[in-house]
């Protein structure tokens, strides 16, 4: 029986081989840097020639989809680059991003899709292999452990027959979906109407209720590296529709009293009601606004900035 184990086990181990290395024989970029991940190498351009007054936000798809940065630079003078591109990231992975690109007297914003917070939350391998061929830096925000190569293996496996993704396959020119879509602060600027025309299906989209948040480390050492340099980071909620809020207040009002008591050190603006919206107010997911609605929440956000003081250093506001 031992012996059986021993063998079966080597075997699996040769088929797991195997199907990594036909899995991995696959292109990695097959529509030659014009996807949406490929956005992330015109984030780091544009911080890399900001030199001061520098605002950051930090986050998913709730931040390009939902976000005006020309507006904010306007009316609060800092530099702005909206650096959130995909929540399938990661936590791990953002934040970690976030701490690579702290400079002195930098503020971050922080806005992170609610499952996130969520320890169990399993990021997408593809989209972080994209980000991390489009841009090697992105190497060191994020390690794959076995588990996570499987999942890899799989991604191209599933590529080479030709499934498709929004965010991984080629688009045509100024699609809502590819590089050409963000303009330069890092948003989306083609004209997104609403498509949601019956409502979002409340049994979708249910956050699960936590009891913590987990290793909550990589917060910490955001906190700590902003602090080291003299910059200021700061928590806001997503965008969200009311009904879905609704349907997931005790998930959500869970999230924000761990977010109180498990990340004290950064400090929270709003709550989770700040930037609520009606279905119409949406693209196509929970997270993703539509143009005019982007433009209200960012007349909220700078509202809710002007009202802590967070402004750059002479403005006059």
């Amino acid at each position: 029986m031992k012996l059986f184990v021993i063998k079966a086990t080597i075997f699996c181990a040769l088929v797991a081989a195997i199907f990594c290395a036909i899995s991995f024989s696959f292109d990695v970029d097959p529509d030659k840097g014009n996807s949406f991940v490929s956005a992330i190498v015109d984030k780091h351009k544009r911080l890399d020639e900001t030199k001061e007054n520098r605002l950051i936000l930090v986050g998913g798809s709730n931040l390009p989809f939902g976000i005006d940065s020309k507006k904010i630079e306007e009316e609060l003078h800092f530099k702005v680059t909206n650096l959130g591109l995909l929540a399938g990231f990661g936590r791990d992975f953002i934040l970690n991003e976030a701490i690579s690109v702290v400079k002195p007297n930098d503020v971050i914003v922080l806005s992170l899709e609610y499952e996130l917070y969520d320890p169990a939350n399993v990021p997408g391998a593809a989209l972080i292999e994209r980000a991390q061929y489009a841009f090697p830096e992105a190497k060191s925000y994020y390690t794959f452990s076995p588990t996570m190569y499987l999942h890899l293996a799989y991604d191209h496996f599933r590529k080479s027959f030709n499934f498709s993704h929004r965010w991984l396959e080629p688009d045509k020119p100024n699609a809502v979906y590819s590089r050409d879509a963000i303009n330069a602060y890092g948003d989306v600027f083609i004209d997104r109407p609403a498509s949601i025309v019956n409502g979002f299906d409340l049994e979708k989209n249910v956050l699960t209720r936590m009891q913590s948040l987990g290793d909550v480390q990589i917060f910490r050492d955001l906190s700590e590296k902003c602090k080291q340099v003299g910059a200021k980071v700061f928590i806001v909620f997503p965008n969200y529709p009311k009904k879905m809020y609704e349907k997931n207040k005790d998930a959500i009002d869970d999230t924000y009293s761990l977010i109180q008591k498990e990340i004290p050190f950064i400090p929270v603006l709003g709550t989770p009601e700040t930037f609520l919206g009606d279905d119409p107010d949406f693209f196509d997911t929970i997270y993703h606004l539509t143009t005019p609605a982007a433009a209200r929440r960012t007349e909220a956000l700078v509202a809710l900035l002007k009202q802590n003081g967070i402004v750059a250093p002479d403005s006059g506001l």
